[in-house]
């Protein structure tokens, strides 16, 4: 694990956060490798998603497995869990989305989709579930009574990542060619689309007010954006390989990012600067998580490896000139 203290804009540094290893989660089966993760907001409790299709609720700080969900066909893609941690949804190459009961493991419904699941994200009261599926497809479900309230298809346009306002007014998707589109919740109307990267991306984060969004690709950068009108906020690089996941602290202040390249950025996202790097393996970082506070982080790799939560501690902030200061923040 190493930090970096770059310089900010305004000609000071940041001040790199303490950032210790808190917690290295193994493997519950044999045979089994993880693919993706999401952290409830107080950072208690980790939701797993993985190859041999179970769904896991792990307590984060004594590395207990709590529920093993089972009921999926396909490897698990995509995992999110509610604000209050009750709610869990996962989507999975089996076509379908999964809600789940956290505390009891209990599957609620099974939403089928058409083509395989690449990414689910719910709303913070955990009523609406939006999805996104390999048949070019984003939908939206009632979670409660497990219907579907809308879809729309782009015959041009492959979603890898979707993620829904915790207000759930609007959803934010990342396609193959490089857009990133914003989309009425109510109507499914798209009420933004702008070029965001010259390659595929890969993973999108929105903030709790849906002013903000994230975006990372295969172009190996991260940007953020202003949803109502599109503008670049900042561009953040770094990385040395592709960008493979993004995740977006509720008042965009920090941004978490992994990559092929080994290693998690910790931005700040107002002035642009990596804070701190986390780097304990060769692997693919596929999957980070942050808690709501911006205390708790967790990454997954592509190979057989433990997820690693870390804590990060920041001090008080440097005195700072004045500087411009977007709107949106």
């Amino acid at each position: 694990m190493a930090a970096t203290v770059p310089v900010s804009p305004l000609g000071l540094k940041e001040r790199a956060p303490k950032v210790t290893l808190i917690q290295s989660l193994q493997k519950g089966f044999s045979k089994e490798t993880y693919l993706v993760y999401s952290l409830s907001s107080d950072a208690s409790l980790l939701v797993s998603g993985s190859w041999d299709s179970t769904v896991g609720v792990w307590e984060v700080h004594s590395g207990i497995r709590r529920q093993t969900m089972t009921g999926h066909t396909g490897p698990v893609r995509s995992v999110a869990i509610s604000k209050d941690a009750r709610i869990v949804a996962s989507g999975s190459q089996d076509e379908t989305v999964g809600i789940w009961d956290a505390q009891t493991g209990k599957r609620l419904h099974t939403l089928k989709e058409n083509d395989a699941v690449n990414s689910v994200s719910l709303s913070a009261d955990a009523r609406i579930v939006a999805s996104s599926s390999s048949d070019n497809s984003i939908s939206l479900w009632d979670v409660k009574a497990g219907t579907q309230i809308w879809a729309l298809r782009e015959e041009a346009m492959r979603f890898y990542s979707l993620a829904l306002a915790a207000n759930a007014s609007v959803v934010a998707s990342g396609s193959t060619c490089g857009t990133v589109g914003i989309w009425d919740v109510k109507s499914g109307d798209r009420l933004q689309t702008f070029k965001a990267h010259s390659d595929a991306i890969n993973s999108v984060a929105i903030s709790a007010d849906a002013k903000i969004v994230a975006s990372c690709s295969d172009d190996k950068t991260i940007g953020i954006w202003e949803v109502r009108s599109g503008a670049l906020l900042q561009k953040l690089t770094g990385h040395t390989n592709w960008v493979l996941t993004v995740a977006l602290s509720a008042d965009a202040s920090t941004v978490a990012s992994g990559s092929a390249d080994g290693s998690v950025g910790i931005w700040n996202v107002r002035e642009g600067s990596r804070i701190a790097t986390m780097s304990r393996s060769t692997s693919h970082v596929i999957s980070v998580a942050l808690s709501a506070d911006t205390s708790f982080v967790a990454c997954s790799y592509d190979r057989d490896e433990p997820v690693g939560v870390w804590k990060m501690e920041r001090g008080p902030e440097p005195r700072k000139k004045s500087a411009p200061n977007p709107s949106v923040w």
